[in-house]
């Protein structure tokens, strides 16, 4: 079983988005969607709601029910096309399923998409699969395992020499990931922080290329505690293979989705707005929003291991459950067919999604019973009630957030101590507010007197960033350790963070306050550095003494000069160059709209937006990645016509009528071209026996195949969803049925 990974299913939210407005109201309009907006959904809400959707799933019919069941089971979310649907439903008359598909098309379950030459793709979207999985499969999570619960686990009794090797091989190679990633993380959160802080402090200038310097990604690197081995599984495509790592390419594939970093033509640097965002936001929602974002891009294309991952989803946090019980749970449901294939799911899933999962921190597994049965545990809780708005549901509980991530409210109110710069005196209300209720992790530094400085985890991420800014970083597991410097000291100061704001900072956040010795060194540190620097200035110049004069005496010009050089120079208001320029204007001057520079200096740096891919239909943008995506259906139109059911039908107004209206008994010739019809259309032949045709019951079978033996003739098809071969005298009074058209029985 092989696994493709591909940018996320698009959901409905982004469907609808791409629909003209007359067909997202014809949608909008149904009674199902009407009564949930009633209810206080917003209309595509609807699409993702449980409550809502099994008020739709009661009013489908036969035809319509067993389809989107089949999609739902065979291929998930992933995009499909007729000749893949139409092999799936091999015992279906395929006019009926082409007729239940749109129907499914009409309520908008199903989203159809029209490729360049014309083909169409068809999708579940993801958030819809997502509830429809408990609508046709409900279940209380976690289930114990019994003895007899597992039936898709191997006890190395293969039949064949080459099949128990496989299965050694396969146990082997899941305690050897189990071993690998039993060492101590700081988080995917963390791990994007120290990436963030580097690409802050440092030049990250581009090759010609349009890669990261060689030096640089490797120093990056240097920082996470994300391993290649916990990332083989996922089989991720990028540029630049050669020079970066995986683990580095998913970090700078997150910081690039996130728009915290941004490329210009020559450079990466951080965005600095939502940069500022991200790090005021709790670490419980830094978690959440990251989980969705992996599970949103990198999903598996599979239908398999896409519902095992949304039942994983369905156990609750901190609570262990067997991975083999929740095959043995899609084995049940047709999900997944041998017991081999089962095996096969169970060591994917490992290597594809639980251990990249458990580097990250969202979750905890371990082999058991000598390595195949594996056990995991969330330490991320998902709640699937995620608010309007959202792309998936993933959400962390607030009961969940101080155990798991041992945070309290109060230190997040800190962040006012910051706002305002961080002189000793400005204590915030916050600040106090958590002192006297006595919150020791207010404090939540530790300096030591040999100059290092130690971060946990609770620590916030506003002040662990001012931390990263004026030190030296030296580790990180579960702890980070910092070390002040005088090269680190005065690399702050060029940033504009004096000696004094960071004694400030570290005497305001260190648990037992700053070490007088530490406290005397830093300040000396920055006493030695920077006194005599260079500026940056904006000068006025004049070209005659007369104007300088007249300048210097005109009254509104005089709040923009901030000193006078020589006779006919001024030093003005960099920021202000605009409204100096009309003011100048107005006064006569007639000033040079161009600013001249000096050729020996440096030009100002061109503006950095952040690269996006934006959605023509719907005006959606969104920053690119650095992994590659392969969703079929992100740039295809949607495709709104669906066909009438007598336009399923082909050629219908030149055969007979009566074929399709009337039980009536035939010749065999006529007999055989009536079955030979049902075939190329797809449809049903409905019969009445000769001692039935007074009104007794009618069989119904979906033809297939017309063949001979000897002297008779044989119709082979499906009858009540089993193999059926019947002789053409076995055909008394018949009728072809049609989707969407009422026989007769006369």
């Amino acid at each position: 079983m092989s696994t493709g990974w591909r940018r996320e299913t698009m959901n409905y939210r982004q469907l609808f988005a791409k629909m003209p407005q007359s067909a997202r109201d014809r949608m909008f309009e149904q009674t199902w969607v009407r009564e949930a907006a009633e209810k206080g959904l917003m209309p595509e809400h609807a699409y993702t709601d449980d409550t809502a959707l099994r008020v739709l799933h009661s009013g489908l019919n036969e035809e319509e029910d067993s389809l989107l069941r089949l999609i739902l089971v065979r291929f998930g979310s992933r995009a499909f096309t007729p000749g893949e649907l139409a092999e799936a439903a091999g015992q279906w008359a395929l006019a009926f399923m082409r007729s239940a598909l749109g129907s499914l098309r009409a309520y908008g379950v199903i989203a159809a998409f029209r490729k360049s030459w014309g083909d169409p793709l068809y999708l579940l979207p993801h958030d819809g699969m997502r509830a429809w999985q408990r609508i046709y499969f409900p279940i209380n999570l976690p289930i114990r395992k019994g003895s007899e619960e597992i039936t898709g686990v191997k006890a190395l009794q293969s039949s064949s020499e080459q099949e128990e090797q496989e299965t050694r091989e396969a146990v082997l190679r899941i305690q050897e990931l189990s071993d690998a990633g039993d060492k101590p993380r700081q988080g995917l959160d963390l791990d994007l922080f120290a990436a963030l802080s580097y690409v802050h402090l440092h030049e990250l200038t581009l090759t010609q290329r349009g890669a990261i310097h060689k030096r640089h990604v490797q120093k990056l690197a240097e920082r996470l505690t994300l391993a290649e081995a916990d990332l083989a599984g996922c089989k991720l495509q990028y540029p630049f293979g050669d020079t970066y790592s995986p683990a580095a390419a998913v970090a700078l594939d997150f910081l690039l989705r996130l728009g915290l970093i941004v490329r210009s033509d020559d450079r990466i640097e951080c965005e600095e707005e939502k940069l500022r965002e991200w790090l005021h936001k709790e670490r419980p929602e830094r978690t959440g929003i990251l989980y969705r974002l992996w599970r949103e891009h990198r999903i598996p294309d599979t239908s398999p291991l896409q519902h095992l991952v949304l039942l994983m989803e369905r156990v609750p946090a901190g609570i262990k459950q067997s991975l083999p019980v929740l095959v043995d749970l899609l084995r049940r449901w047709g999900i997944v067919g041998s017991a081999k294939e089962a095996d096969q799911l169970i060591a994917e899933a490992i290597e594809t999604w639980l251990q990249p999962m458990r580097a990250f921190g969202w979750l905890q597994w371990h082999p058991v019973q000598g390595g195949w049965d594996s056990e995991f545990e969330w330490l991320i809780p998902i709640d699937y009630a995620a608010g309007p708005g959202t792309d998936a549901a993933a959400t962390l509980s607030p009961q969940s957030q101080a155990t798991l991530f041992e945070r309290d409210e109060a230190p997040s109110r800190l962040e006012e101590g910051l706002s305002g710069g961080l002189e000793p005196a400005d204590r915030s209300a916050g600040y106090e507010a958590a002192e006297q209720a006595g919150y020791d992790s207010a404090r939540c530094l530790f300096v030591q007197p040999d100059f290092e400085i130690m971060v946990p985890p609770e620590c916030p991420l506003y002040v662990r960033w001012e931390v990263a800014r004026t030190t030296e970083w030296l580790r990180a597991d579960q702890v980070a350790v910092y070390r002040l410097t005088k090269e680190a000291v005065q690399r702050a100061a060029d940033l504009g963070i004096s000696a004094e704001r960071t004694a400030a900072l570290l005497e305001r956040y260190s648990r037992h306050g700053l070490p007088d010795p530490v406290r005397v060194t830093l300040l000396a540190w920055g006493e030695q550095y920077g006194r005599v620097y260079l500026a940056d200035i904006t000068v006025l110049r004049c070209t005659d003494p007369a104007a300088a004069e007249q300048i210097e005496k005109h009254p509104k010009l005089q709040s923009y000069v901030v000193e006078k050089l020589g006779e006919d120079t001024f030093i003005v208001r960099d920021h202000e160059q605009r409204e100096l320029l009309h003011i100048l204007e107005h006064a006569g001057f007639s000033p040079r709209k161009q600013i001249l520079y000096d050729q020996t200096r440096r030009k100002p740096k061109k503006a950095v937006t952040a690269a996006t891919h934006s959605r023509e239909d719907t005006g959606e943008k969104h920053p690119k990645g650095l992994i590659y995506d392969k969703d079929p259906v992100q740039y295809l139109d949607v495709d709104i016509r669906i066909p009438a059911d007598k336009e399923l039908i082909e050629g219908l107004r030149s055969v007979p009528s009566v074929w399709h209206t009337e039980y009536r008994r035939y010749h065999p010739s006529t007999c055989l071209n009536i079955i030979r019809q049902a075939i190329e259309w797809g449809t049903v032949i409905c019969i009445k026996s000769e001692e039935e045709s007074g009104g007794g019951s009618v069989r119904t079978l979906v033809p297939k195949e017309i063949r001979g033996q000897g002297n008779r003739v044989f119709v082979e098809g499906y009858e009540n969803g089993r193999r059926a071969v019947l002789g053409l005298e076995e055909f008394g009074s018949i009728c072809i049925r049609l989707p969407g058209f009422q026989e007769r029985h006369n």
